[in-house]
């Protein structure tokens, strides 16, 4: 079962899915009627519900409930890192509010075991069933096994998830600059082009991509004085030059330009940005 999950977390990183296919595997070793994913919010005092698997429906429980994390057993599990079993709850004489939020939802036994990836607790996974004693040390010891599987799951969906809105909020910065925002390779070779370069020059970003960058400036020596500086380790900022349009006028241009590294700090070619100057150039 182990193996199974490890499979699932490395093909898909739809948390959704990947959470739902996790719970079946679950299930094949130890059996619940409801299981839930609590995580803890930016504050650190309240746990909401990320997702969760009900054999019935349960009215109350639907993803995004919040719970405090204050006198509740889920509370108890993310501050002591150690799991809780509730053995019969309705033997409880003063059961806490995630408890008797059980007892509503026909539940007589649960177990929570803490979420923890990188030695941080993150959250809890509970299952919970519609019988009394259901759960005991050995299912906590394999769920809580289970639940550092689950941890790191969640973990790199959320990663993968912060990291696609930061491409697509990059992707609109640039793609709503009136700035001109080109990339090479090393060779000086264009590989990106933004939108804003056809507001200045005329070509659209496909027609540029895989040409010279030298082929647009109005001076010979310029695309090579420009790779010349940025290998010495130089930045160029606000080089007054002239481009040539796609209607063969020329824009006069300001331009800052530096190198591109990857992460093992190797260049892999120049970020270049140009803005048009022509209307200051003719007053």
């Amino acid at each position: 079962v182990l193996n199974k999950i490890t499979q699932n977390i490395n093909s898909s990183l739809d948390i959704d899915d990947l959470l739902q296919n996790i719970f079946v595997e679950i299930k094949k070793i130890v059996h619940f009627d409801m299981m839930v994913v609590l995580l803890l919010d930016e504050t650190g005092e309240n746990l909401k519900l990320f997702t969760l698997r009900k054999e019935r429906e349960l009215p109350r429980l639907e993803k995004g409930y919040i719970i405090s994390k204050r006198e509740t057993v889920s509370g108890w599990v993310v501050d002591h890192h150690r799991p809780r079993i509730g053995r019969d709850l309705l033997a409880m004489k003063e059961p806490l509010f995630d408890e008797e939020l059980g007892v509503l939802e026909g539940m007589r036994s649960y177990l929570m075991v803490p979420l923890i990836s990188k030695d941080r607790t993150i959250g809890t996974l509970d299952i919970g069933s519609y019988q009394p004693e259901a759960y005991g040390e050995e299912q906590a010891r394999i769920l809580q096994h289970l639940a550092g599987q689950v941890a790191v799951a969640i973990e790199n969906a959320q990663l993968y998830g912060q990291l696609r809105e930061n491409k697509l909020f990059l992707e609109n910065l640039i793609e709503s600059s009136i700035d001109a925002i080109v990339a090479t390779n090393r060779e000086g070779i264009i590989t990106f082009a933004s939108k804003g370069v056809e507001r200045i020059i005329g070509y659209r970003p496909e027609e540029m991509i895989g040409r010279p960058s030298s082929q647009f400036y109005a001076g010979e020596e310029v695309g090579g004085q420009i790779l010349r500086e940025l290998a010495k380790g130089k930045k160029i900022l606000d080089l007054e030059t002239e481009v040539v349009a796609k209607d063969s006028s020329l824009v006069y241009i300001s331009l800052s330009a530096s190198l591109l590294y990857n992460e093992g700090g190797e260049v892999v070619g120049t970020l270049r940005i140009a803005k048009d100057i022509s209307r200051r150039k003719r007053l």
